[in-house]
């Protein structure tokens, strides 16, 4: 097997776990959006990565103190960036549900996330280009169809609930491709684990960095509106449930991260754009497929039928990606 097909594999398996982590906050029972994202923050964003990569990396503190402190601020600020948006991304699925969430803001930071790496790359060849301008702008098209065919689900087009939450997505979607490009700034810190031995794990001292910056604004903003709103108390309720359906999400959310993370070592240079493309493709196949299995689009063929067009015409723009492989 190749290494990009292994890395295609591992891009797949990653966008599964991407896919589904927000769909536990539908099942929240008791706790309100703070409780569950206070755990969720710690479980995903500090607990997870440091546990990892203190057995997997267990140098990665000697890793970090070789890096620049200018290469340390970028990464971290990225990471705060790119918190915000993550928390309008589940405040988003909250009002205008998981199918149109993912669909607005995945195509925005697809494109963001993965064109801003492969532009900043003097060396690439301009068929290279070309082809993956050509595959973004196929999944831009099914990605709109995708957002109509939320839209037309919903029904919800004119409540305020709906305009606020395609806001908060609108600007999630602007600032969620900063955690690729945080991946990006922080590469120095991945050549100096290479150097030091590391291989397919080489990524996770980056993710500490990013994650750090990210956990800053989603614990921050969480822990505000356990305050603001008196909710501490909840967690002494249905907490063994709750607990588990965010420490699982926190989980999925990390592991999504760590294979994407390997998936791009091992395809190396076209790792952060075509790799990043694949991964936000794949994930708005997956939630879709996810919301149709949970009930979102029951009593809405015709809302389907878009959705349909959409997933064949992301594919069409995956294809196109992948050609850039072999020029």
């Amino acid at each position: 097997m190749s290494e990009v097909s292994e890395g295609i594999i591992l891009i797949l398996i990653a966008a599964f776990f991407q896919g589904t982590y927000a769909l536990f906050l539908k099942f929240m029972n008791c706790w309100k959006w703070e409780n569950f994202w206070t755990v969720f923050s710690f479980i995903s964003l500090v607990i997870s990565p440091v546990l990892l990569c203190s057995i997997l990396v267990p140098n990665f503190i000697i890793i970090l103190a070789s890096s620049s402190v200018n290469t340390i601020a970028i990464s971290f600020f990225c990471g705060i960036l790119w918190g915000i948006g993550s928390v309008l991304f589940s405040l988003s699925i909250m009002r205008i549900g998981l199918a149109l969430t993912y669909s607005l803001i995945i195509g925005l930071t697809a494109s963001i996330g993965s064109l801003l790496p492969l532009l900043l790359d003097a060396s690439l060849a301009p068929s290279v280009v070309l082809l993956f301008v050509l595959g973004i702008l196929a999944m831009f098209i099914g990605l709109t169809f995708s957002a109509y065919a939320g839209m037309k689900r919903e029904k919800l087009q004119k409540t305020k609930e709906f305009k606020i939450g395609l806001v908060l997505a609108l600007i999630s979607g602007l600032t969620s491709p900063m955690l690729n490009l945080g991946f990006v700034s922080g590469n120095s810190i991945l050549k100096t684990a290479q150097a030091l031995g590391i291989s397919i794990f080489a990524s996770l001292p980056i993710w500490i960095v990013v994650l750090l910056g990210g956990f800053v604004a989603n614990f921050g903003y969480a822990a505000y509106l356990l305050i603001k709103a008196k909710s501490f108390h909840l967690f002494a309720q249905k907490t063994s449930t709750n607990l588990v359906f965010s420490a699982v999400s926190g989980v999925f959310f990390f592991s999504g991260l760590v294979i994407y993370g390997v998936a791009s070592s091992i395809i190396e240079k076209l790792g952060s754009s075509i790799g990043w493309a694949v991964l936000m493709s794949l994930m708005i196949v997956i939630s879709n497929l996810t919301s149709v299995i949970i009930g979102e689009w029951k009593n809405s063929r015709k809302a389907l039928r878009y959705q349909v067009i959409s997933i064949s015409i992301l594919v069409i723009g995956i294809t196109i990606m992948s050609m850039s492989f072999y020029f």
